[in-house]
């Protein structure tokens, strides 16, 4: 890890995204099911496009942009550039109204951007409450991930800001299980801190690539598998939504070194259950990033284990 220490002091993820795209500009960064690869020269660049369109939209370091999008690389890359630019609060987009409601009430958020296609009350809700409706649409001309914003905001462009390490980047809430959801600010500095922990945790190096098989609303998605994965100079795939009867194709196809998953997506049945590692050349599946296993039902558990016989990780104790 000798050619990893200089990112050890980086306190913003600007400087990880800057970094990786001089150090390795044509290794892959983000992956989709149907388009190319986007590079980190790529993704800088794009990401650059993005920040300066929030800009002009008078959207400055302190907004609150309350995403809303299916997951796949469009939204991975619209919450890079909302975090990289503004505070970006990723929001489930499968919630009803009344939790919509309470959600951009509750961030104050200054704007929402929301999927183009995407059939959802937030538009709704967002403009009972007067906050502008950015949309995204993706360029399916161009490589994963690539969009373009569309709508105003009635607002005076602001200069560009670079973030401090201090400044909060992401917002999520608590699950309310027990009581009202309450916000869980993130500053880059805790993004950068995780990055480095997962880096050291997982071994992870810029020939890792990550299947995520998360939501990008949960921070196991966005900070286990996405900043985790760029962090380090790797790559990701960020697949349209969970399939198992889809997950055995996309390990083959992509051959990443690792993936990560939730309960839930433990709980599910593999399919036949048969083993594919040994057609997982030349990556080869070296872990996987998963709950607790006593959490997970003991036969679909087992099945996933026979199905990817590779070492399993605990997030949480």
């Amino acid at each position: 890890m000798e050619s990893l220490r200089k990112f050890e002091k980086m306190t913003t993820l600007e400087q990880y995204f800057h970094a990786w795209s001089q150090r390795t500009p044509g290794n892959d960064a983000l992956l989709g099911l149907d388009r190319p690869a986007l590079t980190f020269a790529q993704l800088r660049e794009h990401l650059d496009t993005l920040q300066a369109a929030l800009r002009q939209r008078g959207l400055a370091r302190t907004a609150c942009l309350a995403l809303v999008a299916p997951n796949g690389p469009e939204l991975a890359l619209a919450f890079l550039a909302c975090a990289t630019s503004a505070i970006c609060a990723p929001l489930n987009p499968a919630y009803r109204r009344e939790e919509l409601a309470f959600y951009l009430e509750d961030l104050e958020a200054s704007a929402l951007l929301i999927a183009g296609t995407l059939d959802s009350p937030a538009r709704e809700v967002a403009h009972s409450r007067g906050i502008p409706i950015l949309e995204l649409h993706p360029l399916l001309d161009q490589s994963a991930g690539c969009l373009a914003l569309e709508g105003t905001t009635g607002l005076a462009p602001v200069p560009k800001q670079a973030a401090a390490p201090d400044d909060i980047a992401l917002i999520l809430h608590t699950s309310g299980t027990t009581a009202r959801p309450k916000q869980v600010p993130l500053t880059h500095a805790n993004l950068c801190a995780s990055i480095r922990h997962l880096q050291q945790s997982l071994s992870l190096t810029p020939q890792d690539r990550c299947l995520n098989l998360m939501p990008l609303f949960h921070i196991h998605g966005l900070v286990g598998a996405l900043l985790a994965a760029l962090g380090t100079g790797g790559s990701v795939i960020c697949p349209p939504g969970f399939s198992p009867s889809e997950v055995f194709r996309w390990l083959q196809t992509y051959q990443p070194t690792w993936y990560n998953g939730g309960l839930t997506i433990h709980q599910s049945d593999p399919g036949a259950g048969q083993p594919v590692s040994r057609r997982l050349s030349p990556r080869t599946l070296s872990a996987l990033f998963a709950p607790h296993q006593p959490l997970c039902r003991r036969r679909s558990w087992r099945n996933w284990r026979r199905s990817l016989p590779c070492p399993s990780l605990k997030p949480m104790g």
